[in-house]
Formats: C-alpha cells, sequence, structure tokens
C-alpha cells in the first residue's frame, strides 16, 4: 500500500549517513493502480527521484505514469520542470514510439478527459426505481432485495 511503501522511504531517508550525498530514487509500479499515489508520497517522505514511463507503459500493469505525475504537481503548484504544454504532441509520440496506443481514459491526455456521458448513473437510477415500483405494484411475493437503487 502507498502508505507502508512511503512509511519505508521515509525511515531510509532518516536513518541513512550522508543523506546529502544520497539520490533516493524510487520506481514504483502501478499494479494495484497505487503507482502515482505511491510516487508522490514518497517524494513527500523524501523520495529525489521517480523512476517510471509515459502513460502507464512498462512490464506487467506498468510503471508509475510521469505524465499524470507531473501533471498532479503541476496542480499542486510543483514544477516537476517537464514541459507538457503541448500534451497532444506528447501522446502521438508516445503512441508513435511505443505502438501503444494511450488509453481513451487515461487521466489528463485521454480523449475522453474533456468529453461527459452525461446522465449514466442517473438513468441507472432511474430505471432501478421504475423496476422496484413495477415489482410493488405487480405485488411480488418475495420482499425486494433493496431499498434504493
Amino acid at each position: 500500500m502507498p502508505n507502508v511503501f512511503t512509511d519505508q522511504i521515509e525511515l531510509f531517508c532518516r536513518g541513512i549517513s550522508q543523506r546529502e550525498k544520497v539520490c533516493v530514487s524510487v520506481h514504483p509500479h502501478n499494479d494495484r493502480g497505487c503507482g502515482v499515489a505511491a510516487a508522490e508520497m514518497a517524494q513527500l517522505a523524501g523520495a529525489d527521484r521517480v523512476e517510471g514511463c509515459l502513460f502507464v507503459n512498462g512490464e506487467r500493469t506498468g510503471n508509475v505514469d510521469l505524465v499524470t505525475l507531473a501533471l498532479s504537481l503541476y496542480t499542486h503548484g510543483i514544477s516537476p520542470k517537464v514541459n507538457l504544454s503541448n500534451l497532444n504532441e506528447v501522446v502521438a509520440m508516445a503512441e508513435e514510439c511505443t505502438k501503444i496506443a494511450v488509453h481513451p481514459r487515461a487521466p489528463y491526455a485521454g480523449k475522453y478527459v474533456f468529453c461527459t456521458f452525461t446522465g449514466t448513473h442517473q438513468d441507472a437510477i432511474r430505471k432501478g426505481y421504475n423496476k422496484l415500483k413495477e415489482s410493488e405494484r405487480l405485488g411480488a411475493t418475495r420482499a425486494p432485495k433493496w431499498k434504493m437503487p
């Protein structure tokens, strides 16, 4: 878990002698979807550098996404000193070089970032309520499994 990883980084950074002479570098993977969280927390705990990939590419389920990490840092007023001002060019270059499409729901860079599928949640809830009313109207012999969809 990211908090356990953070504790390990902090313990290491506090315990190492001559800390100022050491670059603590972390390489979180995204196996549990926590790569960015682990990297952000490791930096708060004292890590100096994060190693990763663009758009989560890498072995298994991928390394920490450096694009998401960098843009997340920018939203907190921290400059990672990376120019992502033309993110569409970065996406195109990464897709061309890796022959792997950036997932359409990828944070900041996916095609669906500025798209909304309005009302899907509300529609499902409405349909659930209608189904509940229908079963009540038909006098269902069993109690419903739920009261609210």
